[in-house]
């Protein structure tokens, strides 16, 4: 037991020390010297339990996403407006950040599609916080439409397609920019895109 307890402990302030110097420099001017440093622990005990940059920097995207999808899965949305909701929703994540604020830099970058060699991983990380995106729009769907509504089969596509076009055109953004000039642009590029979809759903309902 107590053997268990100080893995924990030794695996824990390394992916601390990681999620702070990954946040603060990015993936690409953090090195795994730097890292051993910071956390006071040999680069053979780092190696013991990451055998590689990626490896650490993968575990510290998911770490990040998934407590990311509880927090958000454990905070609901006060019934509202779509407009309200969509603000609420927005708002939940900057209040994640300020309660965990070692994992923004992390999610931001990843979010970014940063580092561009890791993106077919982080896409695949991305998946279970996309369901959270997507379970939300559908519950705002739901207050819209009734059930028999012939749009309602291919709601799921239409989320999909739209939350997909957004980490799309993030990541073909100019790479030289920093989730400090992109965030708040683009949480009000999703934030129209979504009200104008909800509001078409209102008015296709009225037809």
């Amino acid at each position: 037991m107590q053997r268990a307890i100080q893995i924990g402990q030794t695996r824990k302030k390394i992916m601390d020390s990681a999620l702070m110097l990954f946040g603060a420099q990015g993936y690409e001017h953090t090195s795994m010297n730097e890292i051993s440093s910071c956390a006071k622990l040999s680069k053979g005990i780092l190696y013991h339990y990451f055998s590689c940059k990626d490896e650490l920097y993968l575990d510290c995207v998911q770490a990040c996403f998934d407590q990311m999808v509880t927090y958000l899965q454990t905070h609901p949305v006060e019934p509202g407006t779509p407009k309200e909701q969509i603000e609420a929703f927005i708002q939940l994540r900057h209040l994640f950040f300020q309660e965990y604020p070692l994992y923004e830099g992390v999610f931001y970058e990843s979010l970014l599609g940063r580092p561009i060699h890791l993106r077919p991983e982080l896409q695949r990380l991305r998946q279970g916080l996309e369901q959270v995106n997507l379970d939300f729009c559908q519950k705002i769907s739901q207050t819209i439409l009734t059930v028999n509504h012939p749009s309602q089969p291919n709601l799921s596509l239409f989320f999909s397609i739209i939350l997909n076009g957004f980490w799309l055109q993030l990541q073909q953004r100019d790479s030289i920019l920093t989730h400090k000039d992109l965030v708040p642009e683009q949480e009000q590029v999703i934030s129209q895109m979504l009200e104008i979809f909800f509001r078409g759903l209102e008015q296709a309902t009225c037809d």
